[in-house]
């Protein structure tokens, strides 16, 4: 269920990554839309592949996607704890975008790991908020991760089901999601 065409969006002196003109492996400097430089690497080989975007003048806006075997991951940080977005950066079509590009590649993906941590500075996870929030409701795993902004996301993207969900210390939640046809 992975859209063809464009994913990502793009407009000059705007907003967005112009990834459709990387062709192939890259590792470089780009200019996104908004005229910010963006350093973004990515590449592949048989078994993983992965695709890597960071803001090269502010710490703590970086897209990142990786494949091993079967299961994709990806961090995302497209804005800051107080609000302020990034131009370029966009989450849901970052994703929609990575599996495309990896599906392009020969990689088949049958599952998506996401791992989600509590706040802590400037750094930590609003689907981790959510998902505790509703945990302490009294929601089941399940119900808590498909309602978190990552479960939704995913759903969009074919990955409705969750296999597994892994409630740590009260730190960290590792929550696989599936195709539904996918064992």
């Amino acid at each position: 269920m992975v859209k063809a065409e464009r994913d990502y969006p793009y407009v000059k002196e705007s907003h967005g990554i112009p990834f459709d003109e990387l062709i192939g492996p890259f590792k470089g400097k780009i200019i996104g839309g908004s005229g910010k430089e963006i350093l973004c690497s990515i590449g592949s080989d048989e078994e993983s592949a992965w695709i890597r975007v960071f803001d090269y003048r502010e710490t703590g806006y970086e897209m990142k996607a990786d494949v091993e075997g079967d299961t994709m991951e990806a961090v995302i940080y497209t804005q800051f704890r107080n609000g302020t977005r990034h131009p370029d950066f966009f989450a849901r079509q970052f994703l929609a975008f990575a599996l495309r590009r990896f599906a392009l590649q020969g990689h088949e993906i049958r599952r998506f790991s996401a791992h989600w941590i509590r706040y802590g500075g400037v750094r930590g996870s609003k689907n981790y908020e959510k998902y505790m929030e509703l945990r302490k409701k009294g929601e089941p795993s399940i119900y808590a991760a498909k309602s978190t902004w990552t479960g939704k996301a995913l759903a969009e993207l074919g990955f409705t089901e969750v296999e597994e969900v892994d409630e740590d210390t009260g730190e960290r939640v590792q929550v696989y999601f599936k195709r539904p046809d996918q064992a």
